[in-house]
């Protein structure tokens, strides 16, 4: 981990007088308010999800007009920004990708072959014992190999800002004795497998078995036009990026969502003991500087800026490594603050938002996963099948039993994006009419056709973001920013004696 950590130098004795100052002002406006809020109500809020509506929304205004109002250099994903970390740069629901972890990927990121110490054959780092609590907490973050992983990138900026904070004297009567991920990661692919087992089980008792011994229920489409009607009438979705811009996700499915301190998300009266507390502003200072920003409607959530030069040096080696090699100028990730400023201005940001996130309506989803839209509804059929492999049928005075039709994948591949465009006109709530949907899955059609002639995956992906769009993207213009606005200066404006108190 050598190369990622980044020294941060502080140097703030010429700017003491105007911070002084600048402290002074913001400090005297927030009292002014916070006084009038006591003095009407006699107490900013004690909300919480429990309380009365009044009380709630009460609270919740006195809250803002305290905290939220006078907070800088945060992501505020309640009031402001709730798509962030859900969309792609032109509005389709997506996220950084996380891939699945490797051995040695996980080998690479933990720094073995670092040091000089040897357990068997294998150089490992100092920290590097079983005992290790920087290790344990690391391997809960990662998980097992093979697995969907946290963004690699997101654990190393934690590990440096982490390692920084405790490099300071905190204040002994501080709750925030160390930057430490209570609440991480929900991986969203067990998330989304688990809905879908949850779906079919509700869709075999509430439709399939009337139609156990139905000849109505012959083949895979008589099948599909079932489970069509099913979901018309009960909200569920079976697609991945119907899953992911629905309700059933929280915060923390974008992997860029982290609480580092474990207390009640509802109780306004925790938030402003967190907020009040003399560690608060050096906690937000090492988090601002490793490339994250608080939610300033739970202060001790970390949200991950992707547009900061200080999260670049991170996603240059562990997400997007691609980009530093072909960019002008640039020669493989960097290692100071200096070099990764310089190499920061030199990135086209949008060209970064656009490859850190990618929308889910992709190739893999459609087609190549376990979970994929065309292997689920297979998967589906076949779970039926298995157990109902014939209906009956009278013949006079017998009784005939006829088999159901097997798979025919040469068919299918005329039905799914058709079915897929129907499919995400139901999860949306029906914006298309019966002829505009015709004219646009004939039209992504013939796309996954030439795709499919042509073995091109991007151009699968293609045809199914024609259909996003033409059913209407989630949050068109939301990704919308200015790298100047998320550039920050070593000697950021910050309390001159936060440090050693």
């Amino acid at each position: 981990m050598a190369s990622t950590n980044l020294e941060i130098e502080f140097n703030l004795a010429e700017l003491e007088e105007e911070l002084e100052e600048t402290k002074e002002a913001i400090i005297s406006k927030q009292e002014f308010v916070k006084q009038q809020i006591l003095e009407k109500f006699g107490e900013i809020s004690s909300a919480t999800n429990s309380s009365s509506t009044k009380k709630m929304f009460q609270g919740r205004i006195n809250f803002k007009k305290v905290f939220n109002d006078f907070q800088k250099n945060t992501i505020d994903i309640w009031y402001h920004s709730p798509l962030y970390g859900k969309i792609s740069l032109h509005g389709l629901v997506a996220s950084v990708e996380n891939n699945p972890l490797t051995d040695e990927l996980l080998k690479e990121f933990l720094g073995l072959g670092d040091e000089t110490e040897e357990i068997g054959c294998e150089p490992i780092p100092e920290w590097w014992k079983k005992d290790s609590p920087m290790l344990a907490s690391i391997k809960a973050l990662l998980g097992d190999s093979g697995r969907e992983t946290i963004p690699l990138f997101i654990v190393a900026a934690w590990m440096d800002a982490s390692a920084f904070f405790q490099t300071r004297l905190i204040n002994k009567n501080s709750l925030i004795k160390e930057i430490k991920i209570v609440k991480g990661y929900d991986r969203r692919n067990d998330l989304f497998v688990q809905n879908l087992n949850e779906i079919y089980e509700s869709f075999l008792v509430e439709k399939l078995s009337a139609y156990e011994n139905s000849g109505d229920l012959a083949d895979i489409e008589d099948f599909y036009e079932l489970l069509k009607r099913f979901l018309e009438g009960t909200g569920n979705v079976i697609t991945f990026s119907g899953f992911m811009e629905s309700k059933l996700t929280t915060p923390y499915s974008s992997g860029l969502v982290y609480d580092l301190f474990d207390a009640d998300l509802t109780s306004d009266r925790e938030k402003i003991q967190f907020y009040e507390d003399p560690n608060f502003d050096f906690f937000k200072y090492v988090l601002t500087m490793h490339g994250f920003k608080i939610d300033p409607n739970i202060p001790w959530r970390a949200i991950a800026d992707i547009t900061s030069d200080k999260m670049w040096p991170y996603i240059s080696k562990w997400q997007l490594p691609y980009m530093t090699t072909k960019a002008p100028g640039l020669a493989g990730p960097c290692t100071t603050p200096k070099d990764c400023a310089a190499q920061f201005n030199k990135v086209n940001i949008r060209e970064v938002y656009s490859q850190l996130f990618v929308p889910y309506a992709n190739y893999n989803n459609f087609r190549a996963k376990d979970s994929s839209f065309a292997t689920t509804i297979k998967e589906m059929y076949l779970k039926f099948l298995a157990k109902n492999p014939t209906y009956s049928k009278t013949a006079g005075s017998s009784i005939v039993y006829i088999k159901r039709s097997p798979l025919n994948e040469k068919t299918l591949e005329k039905k799914w994006m058709r079915w897929y465009a129907e499919i995400r006109n139901i999860e949306k709530g029906r914006p298309l009419g019966f002829k505009q949907l015709k004219k646009i899955a004939t039209k992504a059609h013939h796309i996954y056709l030439l795709a499919l002639k042509n073995e091109d995956k991007k151009l699968t992906s293609a045809a199914l973001q024609y259909v996003e769009y033409a059913l209407g993207p989630l949050g068109l213009g939301a990704a919308d920013f200015d790298k100047r606005l998320t550039v920050r200066e070593e000697n950021i404006i910050m309390i001159p004696g936060l440090i050693g108190t």
